[in-house]
């Protein structure tokens, strides 16, 4: 689960970026780079240079695998067995058997005891023994590994032991930090977790720090009461989006008390009723509730307010086959001395000249007249 090292082949007058190295086949390692001066032919003597800062950083991420994999076991119990792994420079990924959701007190344990582990500064052994040794001495295995007669075996003091082929760093200390970002399910009794450590941490902790001060700056609280801050302003949104509901819920009430004009042309029933200093989202509420009312017809609702008139028109579905709300509106809006738009079944628009309406509704139910037919 581990990527390859990467870095540059040096001779004394070529030089080629190596970006993968695989393993096709046993005892064969190939080198895919790119030349970046100079050419290379078989014979040449070469100096081969690992990145070393990105293989310092992979190896932090590999030894804190091996970590995490016992204080998962030790944490959730010996059913745990790893399900896969991925480590890379910036970040490791760990797939593990488990029956359900890690709970946060569970991961904030998990955590916690590999960075117990770290700040121990454990030394990393590295010895080579038989399968069978290595077996008998507790070395945790990968069932679908195939492995020779000598295995390598990664020892991290009396707390973890696992056959291995990877890079690792020498001490636990060198991780640094250990950070999980992410826990979450990838199929029936399979989870995953994923974290990052050393630089990678302390690159994230330096961004939530960040963050946390804004917070605090805008909250205008220290960065302790945050939480709390946040907790108070959320129960006032709460609180106040419930008092919004109660209000518009009264204003539909009253909506449904009034008594609107109803007229019939051609069998289509058109509702008309005039506001007077509501807003927006009031006339629109309105407008449904009319509908509601009337099940199959044309709602024009105007609203008077500060001296300048505005309206909607609201369509029943089965009339967007002969008329077109956005049409009307727009129509109506002219006699207005204004603007609007919409959709086929719902418009709104609006004018400055309020004494005009009656006007603007004639010329909307002659629109209607000429379109039924």
């Amino acid at each position: 689960g581990q990527v390859s090292d990467t870095g540059l082949i040096l001779s004394d007058d070529s030089q080629a970026e190596v970006f993968y190295v695989f393993s096709p086949t046993e005892n064969l390692i190939l080198h895919r780079a790119r030349i970046l001066k100079g050419k290379f032919k078989v014979g040449d003597d070469v100096k081969l240079k690992v990145d070393e800062r990105r293989r310092l950083d992979t190896m932090r991420n590999h030894t804190a695998t091996h970590l995490l994999h016992s204080a998962l076991r030790r944490i959730l119990g010996d059913h745990v067995k790893q399900a896969g792994s991925f480590v890379a420079p910036d970040r490791l990924r760990f797939d593990f058997t488990h029956h359900r959701i890690l709970s946060e007190d569970e991961l904030r344990k998990i955590e916690g005891l590999v960075n117990e582990k770290i700040l121990e500064s454990i030394q990393v052994d590295v010895e080579y023994k038989t399968l069978d040794e290595a077996k008998k001495l507790g070395a945790i295995a990968l069932f679908e590994e195939k492995y020779g007669e000598y295995v390598r075996v990664v020892k991290i003091g009396d707390f973890s032991m696992e056959l291995c082929g990877g890079t690792h760093v020498k001490n636990t200390s060198e991780l640094g930090f250990f950070m999980i970002t992410h826990e979450g399910s990838i199929s029936s009794g399979v989870r995953r977790i994923e974290a990052v450590t050393g630089r990678m941490a302390l690159r994230i902790l330096e961004d939530m720090k960040k963050v946390l001060k804004n917070l605090s700056k805008t909250l205008e609280v220290g960065w302790r009461d945050v939480p709390s801050k946040l907790e108070k302003i959320m129960l006032e949104n709460r609180n106040l989006k419930k008092r919004i509901r109660e209000m518009e819920e009264k204003m539909i009430s009253s909506a449904e008390a009034v008594h609107p004009e109803i007229e019939e042309i051609s069998k289509v029933k058109i509702l008309k009723l005039i506001l007077e200093n509501s807003d927006d989202s009031t006339v629109r509420n309105t407008a449904d509730v009319m509908m509601n009312r009337l099940k199959s017809g044309v709602v024009i609702i105007f609203n008077r307010k500060n001296g300048r008139i505005s309206f909607v028109v609201k369509l029943s579905e089965d009339l967007t086959k002969f008329l077109d709300a956005s049409i009307i509106a727009r129509e109506m809006a002219k006699i207005l001395g204004g603007g609007g738009g919409g959709r086929k079944d719902f418009a709104q628009a609006g004018g400055k000249y309020p004494d005009k309406l009656n006007e603007a509704f004639e010329k909307a139910k002659t629109m209607i007249m000429s379109a039924i037919g």
